[in-house]
């Protein structure tokens, strides 16, 4: 009976510690877990970390591999346990590889601090540059990596060189707040950069509180990620990460700060990101010129575009606008035809350049869009037609919305554009329609002091003050292609426009705003 008793507790810690290692088995935690992947000749190894006792990091699982024309993305997400059975959060980290390097998003939603380690590299001295938001490209000097290492503020983009070719973005604190709005904090610690055994090594700490995402991006390259001796290039890498256009590269797209009129925001303010629908970044990453990087980039975030077009033939802006709400009834999820056409264009660029034939396929249903929406929304003055700048979710119910001078020349110039690419007589006669409706409404745009009105209204009204340069360097563009194409001559009105407002920079301050063309001269 003794023996009985005594076996009994020594035969359940026995079951108990079975159980255990079978529960430990089956979840493949360990202090560490590992992904590798090559690039050129280089081995880079992306190490996860736990940084809370009893916390561990389970096994990476991947994703089946999503393979498009220009890059092929791969998915892989690390379970985070502490103590508990399942896991409190996850890890997870996207790698876009294509021919010019691999691009990599990580975010963590595990409470606590998950350290990730890249190391690799050929056994190179590695030259460091690094870009803080707000800063310029004086800190672009390069200096080497040491031994001894350096932790960098989070809000510090690093590119490295030489040994270890790699870019890490800024390190952000992300909530969201919904419609592809998040609250962004910078967090306290940045990444900690040293020499490794095999080129550099750079610890990220993803420190991630409840209901938030710790992020990062960043990309490997087989070279210098980045062209220096290039001016336009060091200018890019300023736009990229320093602009107060704040961009933050996530594995669902591109986000850029929230305008303070835009809705959702967390309550005490603070800085807000979103997904645009205007795909600026495109544009420097569009040009070999800049390096590797920017054009890994541009593969890599190219397809989040045309997924977002894919289901609607628009791009929606998805937070809610309070003045489109509160003037036009406009709510979420609206039609920006500026922010569209501005993607339109770039896509159209890349997908020459690159040999995408979804751009092409892309680019004509968001043209398509546009025309159904400009036959069923626009409003006359005078005879002449114009089109809003906005439309509400389904594009269907007339808002009321203005027709801004810089929305209408971009699309006319653009339906022009695509009209020669993808020969579409169609989109050439809209393109000319709506030049001519500028042409002819031409008196109505140039105001007393010389310079132009914003936007004509469907009353006939004509308000705000126009930008310093946006519609001028777009009146240039149309001024560029109509004389490229011979009919330059036939826009008494545009020309005036052009005169008008390049006599009105010239008189007022704005001289290095002007950019002469031989299809105009100011007298």
């Amino acid at each position: 009976m003794f023996f009985i008793r005594r076996a009994r507790p020594l035969l359940a810690l026995i079951l108990l510690t079975l159980a255990l290692l079978t529960c430990a088995a089956s979840r493949q935690t360990a202090a560490r877990q590992a992904v590798s992947l090559r690039c050129g000749e280089a081995c880079y190894t992306f190490t996860f970390s736990p940084g809370l006792p009893g916390q561990s990091v389970g096994a990476p699982q991947s994703s089946a591999p999503d393979i498009r024309r220009l890059r092929t993305r791969t998915v892989y997400t690390l379970p985070v346990y502490s103590g508990a059975e399942t896991p409190g959060g996850t890890v997870t980290l996207t790698l876009d590889e294509s021919g010019a390097g691999t691009v990599f998003y990580l975010e963590s939603d595990a409470p606590g601090t998950i350290d990730c380690r890249i190391s690799g590299g050929p056994r190179k001295a590695t030259l460091v540059r690094y870009c803080p938001y707000g800063g310029s490209d004086t800190a672009f000097a390069p200096a080497p990596v040491r031994r001894r290492a350096i932790r960098y503020g989070a809000n510090t983009a690093l590119y490295l060189s030489g040994g270890t070719n790699l870019y890490l973005s800024r390190l952000a604190l992300l909530t969201p707040l919904g419609q592809t709005v998040y609250a962004r904090d910078t967090p306290e610690s940045g990444a900690v950069l040293a020499r490794g055994a095999c080129g550099a090594t750079v610890s990220i700490p993803l420190h991630a509180v409840p209901g938030s995402i710790a992020a990062a991006a960043g990309a490997v390259t087989d070279g210098d990620p980045i062209n220096w001796a290039d001016e336009q290039a060091r200018q890019n890498v300023s736009f990229l990460d320093a602009d107060k256009t704040d961009y933050r590269l996530l594995s669902s797209g591109v986000y850029q700060t929230l305008p303070d009129t835009y809705l959702p925001q967390r309550k005490g303010g603070g800085p807000h990101v979103y997904r645009s629908a205007a795909a600026w970044l495109l544009g420097p990453c569009s040009y070999e010129s800049n390096g590797p990087l920017f054009s890994a980039l541009g593969r890599s975030i190219l397809y989040s575009y045309l997924d977002a077009a894919a289901n609607t033939g628009f791009i929606p802006t998805e937070p809610a606008s309070m003045w489109l709400r509160d003037d036009y009834g406009i709510g979420p999820s609206f039609y920006d035809t500026r922010f569209n056409f501005d993607t339109i264009s770039r896509l159209m660029r890349v997908g020459e350049l690159w040999r995408e034939p979804l751009c092409g396929e892309t680019v004509q249903s968001m043209l398509g869009t546009y025309l159904r929406f400009a036959d069923s929304a626009a409003f006359t003055v005078d005879g002449i037609p114009f089109t809003p700048d906005y439309g509400d979710s389904d594009l269907t119910r007339r808002t009321g919305a203005a027709c801004s001078l810089n929305h209408y020349l971009t699309e006319g110039l653009t339906l022009l554009q695509a009209g020669e690419v993808y020969e579409n007589q169609a989109f050439i006669a809209r393109g000319h329609a709506i030049l001519r409706a500028i042409d002819r409404s031409a008196p109505r745009w140039i105001r007393e002091n010389g310079d132009l009105w914003y936007a004509i209204r469907p009353d006939g009204q004509m308000e705000k003050d126009d930008y310093v340069t946006v519609t001028y360097n777009d009146l240039i563009s149309a001024a560029r292609y109509l004389d490229e194409t011979g009919v330059w001559s036939q826009y008494a009105g545009l020309q005036a426009l052009l005169q008008s407002k390049e006599r009105y920079l010239a008189q007022n301050g704005f001289e290095h705003a002007l950019r002469r063309h031989p299809a105009f001269r100011i007298e």
